[in-house]
C-alpha cells in the first residue's frame, strides 16, 4: 500500500472451485465495502478505500450507489456522520463462508454447524427496542472475547486482519472473533444441541 509493508504476505488460502469463487466475488466486494467504512478502523482502512475500492467503484458504480442510497444522519462521539442500511443477509452469508474457510484452515475439516454472526458496530437504530438489543449484542460479544482471550491469535498482518477460534467438541460449542483494520470486530458462534 505504498508504505513499504507487504500486507499480502502469508495470506490464508483454502481450496475452492472457480465457479464458487466467481459466485461469491461480488459478495466479497460488498463485505469489504461495509468493513472498510467502520467508524473505529485504523488509517490502513482509508488507504484500502482510496486504492482498492475506488477501482471497484469505477468498474461497478452501482455498488457504491446501492450502499449509500439510504443514509441517515447520526452523531457518534459528538461527530456528525451518517448511518447506512446494509443487506444483513448478504453480509452474514459472506461472513459465514469466511469463517468456514478459517475453520478449515485451522482444523483441516469442514464446519457444518449453523453459525450466528454478531457485530457490535452494526447497530440497530430503528427498532423500538434498538438500544436494548444493541446492549445485549455488546454483552454477548464481550463474553465471546473473554472466552477467546487466551486462545492463539492467527494472522500475519494484524493491522489488516486477525482471528481467534475455538471449537469445544466436548460441549459442542464454537466461537470465533475476527478483527479487521484494528477496529471492526465480528463475533461468530454456534452450538449443537
Amino acid at each position: 500500500m505504498g508504505d513499504g509493508n507487504d500486507y499480502r504476505k502469508n495470506l490464508i488460502t483454502v481450496p475452492a472451485c472457480d465457479e464458487h469463487n466467481l459466485e461469491k466475488s461480488h459478495d466479497d466486494e460488498y463485505l469489504h465495502l461495509i468493513i472498510i467504512h467502520g467508524y473505529f478502523n485504523n488509517p490502513l482502512a482509508q488507504k484500502q478505500f482510496v486504492t482498492k475500492l475506488t477501482r471497484a467503484f469505477s468498474r461497478r458504480p452501482a455498488l457504491l450507489a446501492a450502499f449509500h442510497s439510504d443514509n441517515t444522519p447520526v452523531v457518534i462521539d459528538g461527530v456528525e456522520t451518517s448511518a447506512v442500511t446494509i443487506n444483513r443477509e448478504r453480509f452474514e452469508r459472506s461472513i459465514d463462508m469466511l469463517v468456514k474457510a478459517l475453520y478449515f484452515h485451522v482444523y483441516g475439516q469442514r464446519l457444518i454447524m449453523p453459525l450466528r454472526v454478531h457485530t457490535p458496530l452494526l447497530l440497530d437504530i430503528e427498532g423500538k427496542d434498538a438500544d436494548k438489543v444493541n446492549e445485549q449484542i455488546k454483552k454477548f460479544c464481550l463474553a465471546v472475547r473473554t472466552h477467546l482471550e487466551h486462545k492463539e491469535l492467527f494472522g500475519e498482518n494484524t493491522d489488516i486482519f486477525w482471528f481467534k477460534i475455538d471449537h469445544s467438541e466436548k460441549r459442542n460449542l464454537f466461537s470465533c472473533h475476527m478483527q479487521f483494520y484494528g477496529g471492526f470486530d465480528i463475533f461468530v458462534t454456534a452450538n449443537e444441541k
